[in-house]
């Protein structure tokens, strides 16, 4: 009995794969550079004890740390990291290569706290200061580019130099949060297996979004769905690619499909009732893949400056005449306040950012949910108020 193999894909569909590929492998090679300072604690009081001399020779000050809780004679960690990445995947990193060479043999045997009790905060002093930061723990399921996007958009952007820093320093800590002792308050485990399951969890949430059911993914075989997470802890793009290709529609069918209003229609019709078809599909093909202009919804999310609300809501890929809505169709409809229609410069008051880099305001929302999301699959775009 022979095996006939998989028919070739019709030139359109390898134009839009292809096209994917390429854009999903730049998001995937986005680094941020990370500067790393080390808490003053129960573990480096005052600085003391630590191993190590300054290039010109001289000790470190036994007085480091006494002026903002960081220590600042210490040496800084830099790194450069994936977006994808998660705070618990670089950890042993720093341990081996930072912390157990900036401690004195005796403080690592005494080190109370481990690893599992270490954290972070976001280092917000300014140019001039010591570091410091607010007491609040960055959150260990959050991937690198999300707690990078927060910072950014924390800082109000100037219009006579729109540059920024792309620079996240962090503050390691290696003693326990003084809320981890607070029994009313939940204690969130920094291993890799609570962010692998975090991970899971928002990779379905956004095929809910973007379907209105989760079959696609949970119709994946264990060692398929295992493959997402593993690739982010292996820095492995190839098996990332092979998921993504599982998990993600491509960008087809709007320009090449003649009945664009009939893709559009059908969309809509089937958007609002979230558990049925979960979306038109344009391939005909049992096994075909799936157009991103042909979903319920986009996955994505709005985050807002200065601990302002996540904001999520129901957008097709496509408007009821068959248009692709673009992030200007976007910001119209969920920040009129900040993008008004009136306005002739559309980012007069604040600027969307996504990984990083401001958007366009004329790109498809279909197209990059499909060739740029994060590696859960959701669209994260953040809000910086201009000055």
């Amino acid at each position: 009995m022979s095996i006939s193999s998989p028919s070739p894909l019709p030139d359109h569909l390898r134009a839009a794969q292809g096209n994917a590929s390429t854009f999903r492998a730049l998001t995937w090679n986005l680094k941020i550079p990370v500067q790393i300072s080390l808490a003053v604690g129960p573990t480096v009081p005052g600085g003391q004890g630590m191993k190590g001399d300054k290039a010109d020779g001289q000790g470190y000050s036994s007085d480091i740390g006494a002026r903002g809780g960081v220590a600042a004679g210490m040496d800084k960690y830099y790194m450069q990291c994936p977006r994808y990445t998660y705070l618990p995947i670089i950890l042993p990193e720093l341990r081996d290569n930072f912390v157990n060479s900036v401690l004195a043999p005796d403080e690592l045997e005494s080190l109370a706290s481990p690893i599992e009790d270490w954290w972070f905060e976001v280092d917000t002093s300014h140019d001039g200061e010591d570091a410091h930061g607010n007491g609040e723990m960055c959150k260990w399921y959050w991937p690198l580019d999300l707690i990078h996007l927060l910072c950014l958009i924390n800082q109000p952007r100037s219009n006579s130099s729109p540059t920024h820093s792309q620079t996240l320093r962090l503050i390691l800590h290696l003693h326990p949060h003084p809320n981890s002792t607070d029994p009313t308050k939940p204690k969130v485990s920094n291993s890799l297996e609570a962010c692998r399951i975090r991970y899971t969890s928002l990779i379905k949430e956004a095929d809910y979004a973007r379907w209105g059911n989760t079959r696609r993914v949970t119709s994946l075989r264990r060692l398929d769905l295992e493959s997402g997470w593993n690739s982010i802890v292996e820095g492995d793009y190839d098996a990332q690619a092979q998921f993504a290709n599982k998990t993600l529609p491509l960008p087809f069918g709007l320009h090449t499909n003649s009945d664009a209003g009939s893709i559009a229609s059908n969309t809509h019709s089937q958007s609002g009732g979230g558990g049925g078809a979960g979306g038109a599909s344009i391939a005909t093909a049992s096994n075909a893949p799936d157009s991103a202009y042909a979903a319920r919804a986009i996955p994505f999310k709005i985050y807002l400056p200065y601990n302002g609300p996540v904001i999520q809501d129901v957008i097709p890929p496509l408007n009821t005449e068959g248009k692709a809505n673009t992030v200007k169709d976007l910001l119209y409809r969920i920040l009129p306040g900040l993008f008004p229609t009136t306005s002739n410069d559309l980012y007069s008051l604040a600027v969307p950012y996504l990984h990083g880099v401001e958007l366009p305001s004329d790109a498809e929302l279909a197209w990059l949910a499909c060739c740029s999301p994060g590696a859960d699959g959701w669209l994260r775009i953040g809000i910086r108020l201009c000055e």
